[in-house]
């Protein structure tokens, strides 16, 4: 799906549950849509000052723990650091340590939750995150004489 189809989807997705689109929020979005690895919140900062100057970090925050909390954007902890990516109808992401690429691939949630009910009956899922790391292609070419992280 390109970024503007999946911003198109996100934006929809978005008013659909009753959220007004704000140019900012907009902006946090198309952001998100067009990167290639998930961001932490000042590398999206970074790149939103670029058309709104003013807009704070606090701003990005509050912006991305709402898209959160709908299921819009996912949460991952990478190098250290909370990073944002756009949820997608359910997939499971390849995350290179090396460069911070993410391939995305589809998952049988159903059995796996149907196996975490089963063993654990009193639990109430909200959410969850499943993210594997390790190394692109191009990264172990280039680190197959060097160490890795």
């Amino acid at each position: 799906m390109s970024g503007q189809d999946e911003l198109l989807r996100v934006v929809k997705a978005l008013k659909a549950r009753g959220f007004k689109l704000t140019p900012q929020r907009q902006e946090i979005l198309r952001v998100l849509a067009e990167a290639e690895k998930p961001l932490n919140a000042r590398e999206i900062e970074e790149r939103l000052h670029r058309r709104f100057p003013g807009v704070g970090r606090g701003t990005v925050y509050r912006t991305l723990e709402t898209l959160r909390s709908v299921g819009l954007v996912e949460e991952t902890l990478f190098e250290g650091s909370r990073h944002f990516i756009l949820s997608e109808k359910h997939r499971h992401h390849l995350i290179c340590l090396r460069c911070g690429r993410v391939f995305s691939f589809p998952c049988n949630f159903n059995e796996c939750f149907s196996q975490v009910l089963d063993s654990f009956p009193d639990f109430e899922v909200k959410s969850h995150v499943f993210a594997i790391y390790g190394y692109c292609g191009s990264c172990r070419e280039a680190l197959s004489g060097g160490e890795r992280r």
